[in-house]
């Protein structure tokens, strides 16, 4: 055996969820759990909001009113409820606040029939309001009746600086005795006597060419008494621009007018974007480089087989025009939709998913789409 002591191995004491629980607690499961699901939310709710399919470019303009509208048949009266605006444009000196007030008025057939406006409220871009007013409408000017709610910032020095309007066309509300209430994006001014019709067909030639022919306008509203009009026919997202040959028109009365043209243009569209694409016609005046309306042709139920013939109402769109196509537009939406899964897999970013204090505010904004996204969370509620 020897004489050197023999060694003893102690054996190692055994880890037993007596000594050493790894089970996290209930609560702290649950607490985890809900926090993960409001970040979730709060994710989702920003990328919905960048999404070029929800907001659309305002041309700088930017900022929103929620309002409701209520036509009250019985009566012949319709009620609008201004209730708040909220991320207007700063118009004060400092650039930090506005001093907003609202105009709304009641249009028929372009020509103003009313109009009434909020009190003003000082050094704030998230104005509350809460004014009902009350206009005395007809049951046939609800046919061609559009409501304007334009933002105004107050100076007293000078001219009010207006910060945007959104004109509702009352026709497609339904508000037949029933509220509707709604969050109306700002767009830039709209001038209402912009007006006239434009005459078109359209064919579909196989394999992809779609046949353009712009017959003629009539009823324009023209204010050069010796203009010189033309017709530029665009689909976008196809590199072409096509132009009718300029005309003198004839005149019909006090600054309105006609010009004929039947002149046929060709794009090649292939028969399945047919759904995602859409023509613009835009008339000018190219003496004075005036624009002068343009209407928005849809193709989702264009019949390649039968081919379409009518008439499109002239006005101005630039406020509220498309920037984009729907098939692009959808590609960039489905973009945003990866990169939020991906957002979501890996926690990011961490200013959301760390639990940095119950107050958070986070702006966002997307050149690419020009879109942007602010959320506020205080106290742990999110309140946008």
């Amino acid at each position: 055996m020897g004489s050197g002591a023999s060694k003893v191995t102690q054996p190692k004491p055994k880890v037993t969820s007596s000594n050493y629980d790894v089970t996290p607690k209930s609560s702290d499961v649950q607490d985890k759990h809900e926090s993960d699901v409001n970040n979730m939310y709060m994710l989702k709710r920003m990328f919905k909001q960048i999404d070029p399919v929800v907001m659309k470019s305002t041309h700088g303009i930017q900022g929103k009113i929620n309002a409701a509208v209520k036509y009250v048949s019985g009566k012949s009266v319709l009620l609008v409820k201004v209730v708040c605006a909220q991320d207007l444009m700063a118009k004060d000196l400092r650039g930090s606040a506005s001093d907003p007030y609202i105009k709304v008025g009641i249009y028929v057939d372009g020509h103003m029939v009313d109009e009434k406006s909020t009190s003003v409220k000082r050094n704030t871009r998230d104005p509350i309001y809460n004014e009902v007013m009350m206009y005395d409408v007809t049951n046939d000017m609800m046919t061609s009746l559009k409501i304007r709610m334009s933002v105004w910032s107050d100076d007293g020095l000078g001219d009010d600086d207006v910060i945007g309007e959104h004109v509702i066309d009352v026709a497609e509300m339904d508000c037949y005795d029933v509220i509707i209430n709604k969050w109306f994006h700002l767009h830039p001014q709209t001038d209402f006597s912009i007006g006239g019709d434009v005459t078109i067909t359209m064919t579909y030639v196989m394999p992809q060419t779609l046949c353009v022919v712009i017959n003629d306008v009539t009823n324009l509203h023209c204010k050069n008494q010796n203009p010189s009009l033309l017709i530029r026919a665009i689909i976008p997202g196809i590199p072409f621009v096509h132009k009718t040959t300029p005309k003198i028109p004839h005149k019909q009365g006090n600054d309105v007018m006609s010009c004929d043209w039947n002149e046929s243009f060709e794009f090649p569209v292939a028969r399945g974007e047919l759904p995602s694409r859409y023509v613009v016609l835009v008339v000018c005046d190219v003496t004075e480089d005036n624009y002068l309306g343009e209407c928005q042709i849809d193709l989702n139920n264009f019949d390649c087989d039968v081919g379409y013939s009518g008439t499109f109402r002239l006005s101005d769109m630039r406020g509220n025009a498309k920037v984009r196509s729907r098939w692009s537009s959808d590609a960039v939406s489905e973009e945003l939709k990866q990169a939020m899964a991906a957002h979501a897999v890996y926690k990011m970013p961490q200013f959301i998913f760390t639990r940095v204090g119950d107050n958070k505010a986070i702006s966002l904004r997307v050149p690419k789409v020009g879109t942007e996204s602010r959320i506020r969370v205080v106290n742990g509620i999110l309140v946008r």
